[in-house]
């Protein structure tokens, strides 16, 4: 009868959401056995297995501890080998069970993933803190081994769900190197750092001797998905030319870092004047904003002002419609920007952040104006030939004029058409010819009524007039005096 038993030599990855404070625990995890065939008893200890303490914690991002952890969710996981990017998940590692205390053939855990599970939730009681350890016996150590390490939020959490891709390279003199490349878009540690890096996974060199294990924890951080939140909002929903329509804008800081630099540039819809008198800006109390406006889009800049983390700014201002706004839309957008400052080893770094944009639409309604206009006009008989309708020169009756929308007009008994509401802009007009059997176009000194299509501008409430002079056919057509 033979014995099989296995040393399990372990390392970890100390990809981590931030380094945790030093931990000197000296991690020596011995196994003892004992075997008897009957006759022959055999007892021993194994030698100590090379742990590394892999602990760290996720932070926000200056590197404190988040408000809260519940929900949190940290795993290692295999690379999809499928996925030529490299950025999608397989499945969770199968990480080697442990135990704290030492169980019964379990090796040495660490706290305070004590049972080495993956993927590991997060507590406040912990303190954000988490630990996961690799099995060189199944190859988890091999150069070349692609993990994910994935922090997901709780369902409705304001932060980010989080990916770091980490490369194992050469194993040296004690050393293990990797690779670790942010998958998220958003820098390893803090906000102004790096996406990519090359670290190095330090190894005990005598457990025996009690020498403190030690690990390079690789600082990583997570921010709110929206560091600055932007949300806009109007008093009524509808609106027409000459009334005035109240806008609020609030500007909140979800990051634990102040941010300077404020900025809010506001798209204003055709029509809509920013009356400047009426710019109001608080946070808690009323702070100076200054208001450059450029065609349709205003600035808002709020100078020197610095927004705490957690504070919202607030921004009213007022809008006049005019008679242009039933020409345009209604829907006037803001985006912000602002720039979060973080010290850092006695150096301050800002990051430049944006929100937006944020829409609110105004129903524009015509009240006693229109952005309609009228056409009207003649068909008749130009004996003279002059373009204009003297005295006993008849209008045509039942003539048939057509308009680019396929709408038809006909003459009534003097000649005389007219159409109302139509929509404002360029229109096109043409006679029908086959409506005047017998006649042609008049010929007139003028080259503009020479035209069977006449082209017309209506402006919203306005109205235009469209003549079309004609002769019969057998008569002479031509222009004295020549033409203009």
């Amino acid at each position: 009868m033979r014995l099989f038993f296995t040393v399990l030599l372990m390392f970890a990855v100390s990809a981590l959401l931030s380094p945790a404070s030093a931990q000197d625990d000296g991690l020596s995890n011995a196994l003892s056995y004992s075997y008897s065939d009957g006759s022959n008893t055999m007892t021993g200890t194994s030698q100590p297995s090379q742990l590394v303490d892999p602990r760290g914690a996720v932070t926000s991002c200056d590197g404190t501890p988040l408000p809260s952890y519940a929900g949190f969710q940290i795993g290692l996981y295999d690379a999809d080998p499928a996925d030529p990017a490299g950025t999608e998940i397989k499945s969770a590692v199968p990480l080697t069970p442990t135990a704290v205390p030492a169980g019964s053939g379990l090796p040495l855990g660490v706290e305070p993933n004590n049972g080495n599970v993956n993927p590991f939730p997060l507590s406040d009681a912990g303190k954000g803190r988490f630990s996961f350890l690799l099995d060189p016996s199944k190859g988890q150590m091999g150069l070349g081994r692609i993990y994910i390490l994935a922090l997901t939020p709780p369902p409705g959490s304001a932060f980010r769900a989080r990916r770091i891709r980490i490369t194992l390279g050469e194993g040296s003199g004690g050393q293990v190197s990797y690779t670790a490349t942010s998958l998220d878009g958003a820098p390893i540690s803090g906000m102004t750092g790096q996406m990519s890096g090359s670290h190095t996974l330090l190894v005990p060199r005598d457990l025996a001797n009690g020498l403190p294990l030690t690990a390079l924890a690789l600082g990583m951080t997570d921010c709110p998905v929206r560091e600055l939140q932007i949300t806009k909002t109007g008093d009524r929903a509808t609106a027409e030319p000459g009334d005035t329509v109240i806008y609020r804008i609030t500007v909140t800081n979800t990051t634990t870092l102040p941010m300077g630099g404020l900025k809010v540039l506001d798209a204003t819809p055709v029509g809509f004047d920013l009356r400047l008198d009426s710019v109001r800006a608080a946070v808690n109390t009323r702070v100076p904003v200054t208001v450059t406006v450029s065609g349709t889009s205003a600035v808002f800049d709020f100078g020197a002002l610095t927004l705490a983390p957690g504070q919202t700014l607030s921004l009213a201002y007022a809008l006049l419609l005019t008679p242009n706004a039933l020409r345009g839309s209604g829907t006037n957008s803001a985006v912000v920007t602002a720039n979060a400052q973080m010290t850092m080893n006695g150096t301050t770094m800002s990051t430049p952040l944006s929100d937006g944009p944020a829409v609110f639409t105004v129903g524009v309604r015509r009240g006693i104006l229109t952005d309609t206009g009228t056409v009207l006009g003649r068909v008749w008989i130009d004996r003279s030939r002059d373009g204009e309708q003297q005295s006993g020169e008849p209008g045509l009756p039942g003539a048939v004029v057509i308009l680019d929308d396929s709408t038809r007009i006909v003459a009534d008994a003097n000649g005389l058409f007219s159409l109302a509401a139509v929509p404002s802009g360029y229109h096109s007009a043409v006679l029908d010819m086959q409506s005047v059997p017998g006649y042609v176009l008049a010929q007139s000194r003028f080259r503009e009524h020479h035209s069977q299509s006449r082209l017309v501008h209506i402006t919203p409430g306005g109205m235009v007039r469209l003549n079309f002079g004609v002769v019969p056919s057998g008569s002479v057509n031509s222009v004295q005096g020549g033409r203009k």
